[in-house]
């Protein structure tokens, strides 16, 4: 090995790293709503209140749709989101920019996968419903009412 060249496990951790630092970058402050809600735990609107707190992934959804350009966060969770992420940033695309919402509904229609639709800090991912179920009620506007909830108010931690 040469004075000064990374080993194979040093190399490893560098792109880690920097994978790592080019989600960031592309999700935004890691303090931003849209970093927020790449990682929601749950897709759930309405009756998602746990212990007298708003479910995380519906206030950040809220405060994504208060920022300058929430299509652009929608966007970017298509392509680098959680699951759960991606049904908040579908919801969104439908309501903002309905051309991308079929898009990106079609190419996740030729996808299985599950989606946790209800989950807690203690125990986790308590039940889920199949993709496709979840895909159905958003293309049929379930969500129309919760969209407009969250964006004419912004949710804010108790």
């Amino acid at each position: 090995m040469t004075a000064g060249m990374p080993t194979h496990a040093g190399r490893t951790l560098l792109i880690f790293a920097i994978g790592l630092l080019l989600i960031n970058v592309a999700m935004g402050d890691a303090d931003s709503p849209c970093s927020e809600l790449a990682n929601a735990t749950s897709f759930s609107f309405g009756a998602t209140i746990y212990a007298g707190k708003i479910v995380s992934g519906q206030r950040a959804f809220s405060a994504v749709l208060h920022t300058r350009n929430p299509k652009s966060c929608f966007k970017k969770l298509m392509m680098s989101g959680n699951i759960q992420s991606k049904m908040y940033a579908l919801v969104g695309l439908r309501e903002l920019d309905p051309a991308q919402f079929r898009v990106e509904l079609n190419r996740l229609r030729e996808q299985r996968f599950a989606v946790v639709v209800l989950a807690t800090e203690e125990s986790g991912a308590i039940k889920s419903k199949s993709g496709e179920a979840v895909l159905k009620e958003i293309a049929a506007g379930l969500f129309h009412r919760d969209f407009l909830f969250a964006r004419d108010r912004l949710l804010q931690v108790d």
